[in-house]
This record gives structure tokens, C-alpha cells and sequence, in this order.
């Protein structure tokens, strides 16, 4: 729509090199509107994801959940991020912890 010159063939993309810089810009764009930097969370520590999901909806905490490929993010309206943090951080500390004892 932004005017690149590319095609799709069997599922992938291919854009005329002169276009590149556009095509990127667009997919960065794309990326941060699925995932907002600012208030999207990776959570890889081993159980975390489940504990956090787990909190979250004990508290009726509203959140969205992204999948890419096999990562799991977990986005939050920013006005929510500080009780996010707190939750996250509470439940990192009861697995340490756990794993301690």
C-alpha cells in the first residue's frame, strides 16, 4: 500500500532492493503495534509465565497475550505496568525461594 515494489511467492516475501529501507520501516511499524516496547513482557524464566498468568487472573488483572512463534509476550495497558511489575517481581521472588529450600 506504501508503494514497495514486492510480490508474494509461496508464502514469502521478495521486495526490490531499492525498497528495502520502506519494507523494514513498515515491519517495525507492524512490530511495535503487536508488541508496544514500552509495556510488552518476555517472561523466560523457567514456570514464571504460568505463575504470572496464574496472579493475573486471581486479580481480574486485564492483559493481552501475544504469541510469535514460540514466545508468549504478555502486554499490559500502561497505567497497569507498576502492579505488573510488582506481581512479576513477588512471584520471581516466592520461585527463588522455593528452588532455595
Amino acid at each position: 500500500a506504501q508503494g514497495a515494489n514486492c510480490n508474494l511467492i509461496n508464502n514469502e516475501l521478495y521486495c526490490a532492493s531499492s525498497d528495502m529501507d520502506l519494507v523494514n520501516n513498515v515491519i517495525i511499524n507492524i512490530g511495535l503495534k503487536e508488541l508496544p516496547a514500552d509495556r510488552s513482557i518476555l517472561l523466560e524464566m523457567p514456570g514464571l509465565y504460568e505463575a504470572v498468568i496464574s496472579e493475573l487472573n486471581k486479580r481480574d488483572f486485564h492483559y493481552t497475550v501475544k504469541n510469535l512463534g514460540s514466545e508468549s509476550w504478555i502486554i499490559v495497558e500502561q497505567e497497569d505496568l507498576e502492579l505488573f511489575n510488582q506481581i512479576k517481581n513477588q512471584k520471581i521472588y516466592e520461585m527463588r525461594m522455593a528452588e532455595n529450600q
